[in-house]
């Protein structure tokens, strides 16, 4: 495998001495992170990128990255980093306080006593192997989640701390439940595991789910489900929900809590991915429990690695014509592994090609341009009058819905805008200004009061 990987994508190794002084930011991302807490050791590392990938840069509008000239500038760029990819890191070698190194499939993972340094390379995986190296792609998957994490607040509290660098991640330490909650919402896939796959194959059983005759692939089911699978070494094994909690993998009480907050989080993630265009067909999730017992959103949240997506405007055409809905995931990659070898039994695989690495990350770049990780509702990036101006209608529609008992904003009806506006009320001077909510309530009440005794 090492032979196959190093002909396509030679690894790069993150293994800084202390301290580094550089004067080439350009060419040189250096990372620091000042702890929370005495125990967290502060890091000081370096990684050799491209000019390519300067945080100087002024960000792409979508149009312009999708337009022809635009793609082939960008693989150019793309082909040009090939060789100079993220693949290994060896941070514990050098940083005092990182107690040990655990190697994922893409995150390399270091322990630092109360917290984990997580470290997403740009390695892709499928199969349970890991197949090249994809420029850009850990530091997108990186930004992602990190921007799915803020968002999902109000559904459930995650492990997050703080961010040093666009590919590490801090996080508090938890016990992490040994089972992924892989939520679907369309019939799909080509692995083993995949929903169509034991479909096609005449299963109607699939993880505690009941499925129905007559369905067809890349067909949408009636309502979301969860296809957990145990979080396995060398190959994730699908099981379901009774044998979850019958082998002690979860408790009851803890399952039917990270179930609800993973069907949630997808439907969430429906709701803003099609406000970009996008289709969010399916994903995995991963909980941990917290030191006060309370149960963590851990890993990653919605990225091109763990996702799958497709364009919006053209699945409808597509699926009626029996075609391949148009996609922004690795899809095409696994289906060329799967043409041209046996990715799961196979000791040595081919060499992904160039050209098949270059799109992958131009469809991951472009992915994230889809659902920018500074994108907000109303605000364009940052906080406006236009922000304030809507976050008073929010306000004032909250206590209409109180006074006539209807809700008339909320996570179920409309999920983006609560979200967004549970986010407003947390800016500090809107909290510095606003009037306390029981005093407009009170003043708004008396208002109505009157209003109606004038009518009648």
């Amino acid at each position: 495998m090492a032979q196959c990987m190093r002909s396509l994508n030679p690894p790069k190794t993150l293994n800084p001495k202390i301290p580094i002084k550089t004067h080439s930011p350009p060419s040189i991302l250096s990372f620091k992170t000042r702890p929370k807490s005495k125990k967290l050791t502060t890091i000081s590392a370096s990684v050799m990128l491209s000019q390519n990938q300067s945080q100087d840069q002024p960000p792409l509008s979508l149009d312009s990255l999708i337009s022809s000239s635009r793609k082939d500038e960008l693989f150019g760029s793309i082909k040009t980093s090939l060789s100079n990819c993220l693949s290994e890191t060896n941070l514990h070698l050098t940083v005092p306080g990182l107690k040990s190194k655990t190697r994922g499939k893409v995150r390399d993972i270091y322990d630092s006593g109360d917290y984990l340094v997580l470290v997403t390379t740009d390695r892709q995986s499928a199969f349970d192997r890991i197949l090249a190296s994809i420029p850009f792609k850990g530091q997108v998957l990186n930004e992602t989640s990190l921007w799915w994490f803020e968002k999902t607040r109000h559904i459930t509290s995650n492990a997050v701390v703080s961010s040093p660098d666009k590919n590490v991640t801090i996080a508090k330490k938890c016990s992490v439940f040994p089972v992924e909650f892989v939520v679907r919402g369309y019939v799909t896939g080509s692995t083993d595991t995949s929903l169509w796959t034991v479909y096609k194959n005449g299963v109607r059983n699939y993880c505690g789910n009941v499925l129905p005759d007559g369905l067809v692939k890349n067909q949408k089911l009636a309502e979301n489900i969860i296809t957990p699978t145990t979080k396995a070494a060398d190959h994730d094994v699908p099981v379901t929900p009774d044998e979850i909690v019958k082998r002690g993998l979860m408790t009851q009480a803890d399952y039917d809590e990270a179930s609800r907050k993973a069907l949630s989080l997808f439907e969430y993630g429906q709701c803003v991915a099609l406000e970009h265009g996008l289709i969010l067909v399916d994903t995995k999730y991963e909980f941990g429990k917290g030191r006060d017992g309370s149960v963590l959103l851990i890993d990653e949240v919605h990225t091109p690695d763990s996702s799958r997506y497709w364009i919006a405007h053209s699945y409808e055409e597509c699926f009626q014509n029996g075609l391949e809905p148009e996609n922004v995931d690795k899809e095409f990659l696994r289906l060329w592994f799967k043409d041209h070898c046996n990715p799961y039994e196979d000791e040595v695989l081919p060499d992904a090609p160039g050209d098949l690495v270059c799109e992958l990350a131009w469809r991951v770049r472009r992915k994230h341009k889809f659902c920018s990780y500074k994108w907000r509702a109303f605000g364009l990036g940052k906080h406006c009058f236009v922000d304030i101006a809507a976050g008073w209608i929010g306000f004032w529609a909250r206590n209409v819905g109180e006074i006539i008992g209807i809700n008339l904003i909320d996570a179920e009806t409309m999920p983006v805008l609560n979200a967004w506006y549970q986010e407003f009320l947390e800016i500090p001077i809107i909290k510095e200004c606003m009037s306390p909510q029981d005093k407009l309530l009170e003043h708004s009440k008396g208002f109505y009061n009157i209003l109606i005794a004038a009518l009648t």
